[in-house]
């Protein structure tokens, strides 16, 4: 539809305005309040986005990229208790998804609770194997932890699986630094 044309193309702006008159049409359409509560949680605009992610999941209660994304979001703000409330809630009726429970391991290493994290990150990769951000979130809690050869390992895989993952690279080149292998 036009509002994904023009959220691809990067103009918001007109990517809402084109949602919003759609919902204007047909008000329970979920798929554009979901679509605009990732461009106002892109933008950082929680409450907004929270709206939206709400009324996609009273139309459609199992949405999965809607209670992901939420419980993200409640991640993002520092309300980790609800974010785990909505990922596992969403993990019980998706349980084979991998990015909810990458999901998870994240807020639990937000909380600090890394030995979780790192149970949640193997989750996600035994659900999908080739799932290159849970690999590089695992190596990113390994490395909090110091045990820096596991998170190597990790960086390593992730890397394989997407040659152009900047941030394994950026990550996988601290660990090298901390280690003392520096190349001059």
């Amino acid at each position: 539809n036009l509002g994904n044309l023009l959220k691809n193309e990067g103009q918001h702006e007109k990517a809402i305005i084109s949602y919003k008159k759609a919902l204007e049409i047909k008000s329970d359409l979920y798929d554009a309040n979901y679509n605009l509560g990732v461009i106002f949680q892109e933008r950082e605009d929680y409450p907004s986005a929270m709206t939206c992610y709400y009324k996609v999941l009273d139309v459609k209660h199992d949405y999965e990229n809607a209670l992901n994304n939420l419980g993200n979001l409640y991640r993002e703000i520092g309300e980790y208790e609800k974010s785990l409330n909505t990922l596992n809630k969403a993990a019980q009726i998706h349980p084979k998804s991998a990015e909810i429970k990458n999901s998870i391991g994240l807020t639990y290493r937000g909380q600090g609770n890394l030995d979780k994290a790192i149970a949640s990150y193997k989750e996600a990769i035994s659900l999908n194997i080739n799932f290159a951000e849970a690999h590089n979130n695992l190596g990113n809690t390994f490395a909090e932890l110091g045990q820096l050869n596991d998170a190597i390992q990790s960086y390593q895989k992730a890397l394989e699986l997407n040659p152009n993952y900047s941030e394994a690279y950026n990550s996988l080149g601290n660990v090298f630094i901390e280690q003392g292998q520096i190349d001059d």
